[in-house]
């Protein structure tokens, strides 16, 4: 039934079958949670129950990577585990405590790496007076946390950093100059005047032999000021790992977002997000951004965003029918990108894991010290 419940949470859209099962499945699992009865005669598990209690806490939606590695670590039984058919057997290839070892040992590896990221990332916020700009210190340490618990592999550090940055500074624009159409539009006015002016004294701006030192004549200030600097320090980290210049993509991406937040202030961010992921890869994917379907996963990405920043704001009792319509649009984002295999893939890939942090954000506010906690600084035992 556990089985059931979780296969039946990849459901595409009219796949009512899968929804029915689903519905019925967690309602004899939360059944048998209330009465303590979360057991499994066949079997002998370390934790059977607290399986069970976190994928029905943590729907698939909202399941990040980091999150269910770190919990499973703790359920998994090594080598105790024991199944019962008609005699008592163990299964070394599924169940054995080298594994178990191996994990916590990569488990924590991994962590001390994103601390040290963490302590960078608090110095960038530091220095560009941010929380002047009214970003807290807890919404950086969300950002940093989405961000490293969905893409935590040591090598993806670009990736990880450029979606945690991305996120701090929209809060920022947004805290500061979301209120009118006046103010977005000069901030917009002060960026594209920026890039216009940059583009008249240094005519080897675009060149891919990439200049490192900005033209000292083109300045930016304020809030503007540190998005440009921001972007030329993540062209230059780029530049010197892979040897791409992706100034003119990161300044593309953001002018575009810019753009169309200017007009109503309600803009998802979710495209953007996606869009400076992709150009931190090493593989050059920029053209699928006029890819038809990237198109269609934007608009899709972006109601997510949109649907999630609302729940937040609205009371629990308020939530169900918002709640049913970003899963609706997870169910066509979950059917676009499971059912295409192809070159397009690692795209598609990227907007599900930014949307289902997205998700994770919006309905999972009360784990979510407890997860960060366990994620960023708790080692494994």
């Amino acid at each position: 039934m556990f089985n059931l419940y979780r296969a039946s949470q990849l459901a595409f859209p009219r796949e009512e079958i899968l929804k029915n099962a689903q519905e019925f499945s967690s309602k004899y699992l939360q059944h048998k949670q209330e009465k303590g009865e979360l057991l499994d005669k066949w079997i002998i598990m370390k934790d059977l129950p607290g399986e069970i209690g976190f994928a029905l806490e943590i729907p698939w939606y909202a399941s990040l990577p980091r999150v269910e590695t770190r919990f499973y670590i703790e359920q998994y039984g090594g080598e105790n585990d024991v199944w019962i058919g008609k005699t008592l057997y163990r299964m070394p290839y599924v169940n054995n405590n080298e594994y178990l070892e191996l994990a916590k040992q990569d488990y924590n590896n991994c962590q001390a790496l994103h601390q040290l990221e963490w302590d960078t990332f608090q110095k960038w916020y530091e220095e560009n007076w941010l929380s002047e700009w009214g970003v807290s210190r807890s919404e950086l340490l969300e950002c940093y946390y989405l961000a490293a618990a969905t893409i935590f592999e040591a090598e993806r550090s670009h990736e990880r950093m450029v979606w945690a940055k991305s996120s701090v500074l929209v809060k920022a624009i947004f805290s500061s100059f979301g209120e009118s159409y006046d103010s977005r539009r000069s901030f917009f006015d002060q960026f594209r005047n920026y890039i216009a002016n940059a583009r008249q004294s240094d005519h080897h701006f675009y060149n891919r032999s990439i200049r490192l030192d900005r033209p000292r004549s083109v300045q930016a200030s304020g809030l503007v000021g540190i998005l440009i600097r921001t972007l030329n320090q993540i062209s230059f980290d780029h530049y010197m790992s892979h040897g791409r210049d992706v100034i003119s993509l990161l300044y593309q991406s953001w002018g575009g977002w810019l753009e169309k937040w200017k007009l109503d202030g309600n803009e998802g961010h979710g495209e953007l997000l996606v869009k400076m992921i992709i150009l931190m890869k090493n593989n050059d994917l920029t053209n699928f951004f006029t890819h038809p379907r990237f198109g269609r996963l934007s608009e899709i990405i972006n109601r997510i965003n949109l649907i999630a920043q609302y729940l937040k704001t609205m009371r629990n009792d308020k939530k169900e029918k918002t709640v049913k319509r970003m899963e609706n649009e997870m169910e066509q984002m979950v059917e676009l990108v499971l059912l295409e295999v192809d070159t397009f893939r690692d795209v598609s890939i990227t907007f599900l894991d930014v949307a289902k942090a997205f998700y994770y954000s919006a309905s999972c506010g009360d784990h979510l010290q407890t997860h960060i906690d366990k994620i960023l600084f708790q080692k494994v035992l």
